[in-house]
């Protein structure tokens, strides 16, 4: 009995490490410009229109090397990882060619090379990739009503918008966005600290920013972050105070559009 229980655990253990270290496609994610299933079900609730110029693909590379340990297979099967989706702009609905209509594959083809050419030519080129962007609520450990703590993350996502609109293809998250990519579990109350990166990797955003309000003397202070989730970067931040909530508003407008600016120059650069 003992020999056969020892054999069960040593097959359990072969089969869970050969998960954590032959899941390639788990392991290995898309790379940019092309979307996971995850990052496509996320760009569908928050933009149908971009969502439209991209194409579904099999990983077919990853499936040959989970054949090797065939449980990864299963296990990225059905995790959705050997699908993701390419971007093409022959199937944007404002694209001059019928999307009812067959493209050739040398079309597609020429589209995507030219808009790379194009890109390398003028840096300020927006990206074809939407980039996501997500303003968590504001917390205030009970100085602000929630209504006030609302009122400053709808500030910060207005001044993200008016930032953004034309410099990337940004697509501000809203809140009920947010809602729905959550985990069951997670509230976006309970977004704080160190939650704010994990937070914005679960619901697929690539940038994430959180406002804390707090008090200084007589004064209301307020620290708002940007993080990069693909790195865990701190792209910028600001700090300032304010006699009251009115005059916290002045200052959040002052300050947060050159931190949301900072998003352009990241998406620029890289």
């Amino acid at each position: 009995m003992r020999v056969f229980l020892r054999k069960i655990f040593l097959l359990t253990a072969v089969v869970i490490c050969g998960l954590v270290f032959d899941s390639c496609a788990m392991i290995f994610s898309v790379s940019r410009p092309d979307l996971s299933q995850k990052e496509y079900t996320a760009l569908i609730i928050n933009d149908k229109k971009a969502a439209q110029c991209y194409v579904e693909e099999t990983r077919v590379g990853m499936i040959i090397l989970d054949a090797i340990f065939w449980p990864a297979l299963l296990v990225d099967g059905l995790g959705g990882y050997y699908t993701y989706y390419s971007y093409s702009p022959a199937f944007c609905s404002n694209n001059s060619v019928n999307s009812a209509e067959p493209v050739s594959v040398a079309e597609k083809k020429w589209d995507v090379d030219n808009i790379a050419t194009n890109t390398q030519k003028n840096k300020k080129s927006v990206s074809s990739r939407p980039v996501f962007v997500a303003v968590l609520e504001s917390v205030s450990g009970g100085i602000l009503k929630y209504q006030e703590n609302q009122f400053i993350t709808n500030v910060l996502r207005e001044e993200a918008v008016k930032a953004l609109s034309s410099e990337i293809n940004a697509t501000i998250m809203t809140r009920e966005n947010i809602r729905e990519m959550l985990p069951p579990e997670k509230s976006l109350e309970d977004c704080e600290g160190a939650c704010i990166v994990e937070t914005g990797k679960n619901i697929s955003a690539d940038y994430v920013s959180q406002a804390r309000v707090g008090t200084f003397g007589k004064n209301l202070t307020i620290s708002v972050e940007l993080y990069k989730t693909s790195n865990n970067k701190l792209v910028s931040s600001f700090n300032t105070k304010a006699q009251d909530i009115d005059a916290l508003e002045e200052k959040i407008r002052e300050n947060a559009s050159g931190m949301f600016a900072d998003i352009v120059r990241e998406e620029l650069n890289r």
